[in-house]
């Protein structure tokens, strides 16, 4: 992958890079950001949605600090998604970047800054947890969509 980013990179030089995921996806984006950035020396966004805590504080804290151009590095979950919670902060894992936490229309936000801010996700306890908000960031529902594609 980072061969075929290099040298896209050197085709369309003027051409934005752009690291981002969604759940897994944006677990896995954390690791693509900081290959991307060891490779180019730049990336232009880091955006993940729904993603789980993927290091120790250790690793936050170098995520965090890693910033090889990038102008933003944000972490969108939604309302009640369990996911953003996953492991748990009790075996020390931690998320790294600023977090914006929209609520369940996705109609407003709040931005956190630090990781595991009291007024952002990490103040939705277990019992509040909805698997439906996990398939449904910015007001589109990944599950709907699926099914009217194979219809």
């Amino acid at each position: 992958m980072i061969n075929d980013l290099k040298s896209l990179k050197g085709k369309y030089p003027n051409a934005k890079v752009v690291i981002s995921g969604h759940s897994l996806g944006g677990a896995m984006s954390n690791f693509a950001y900081i290959d991307a950035c060891d490779a180019l020396g730049q990336v232009d966004l880091f955006i993940t949605f729904g993603g789980p805590r993927v290091g120790d504080s250790t690793f936050a804290a170098y995520l965090s600090t890693k910033s090889c151009g990038v102008t933003e590095k944000i972490r969108v979950t939604h309302y009640h998604d369990p996911v953003p919670h996953c492991p748990p902060t009790i075996f020390g894992f931690q998320h790294a970047v600023e977090e914006v936490w929209y609520d369940e229309g996705s109609t407003t936000y709040v931005s956190c800054p630090q990781p595991e801010q009291a007024n952002c996700s990490y103040q939705v306890s277990l019992l509040q947890y909805n698997v439906d908000d996990h398939v449904t960031y910015l007001n589109f529902n990944q599950k709907a969509q699926t099914s009217l594609c194979s219809t």
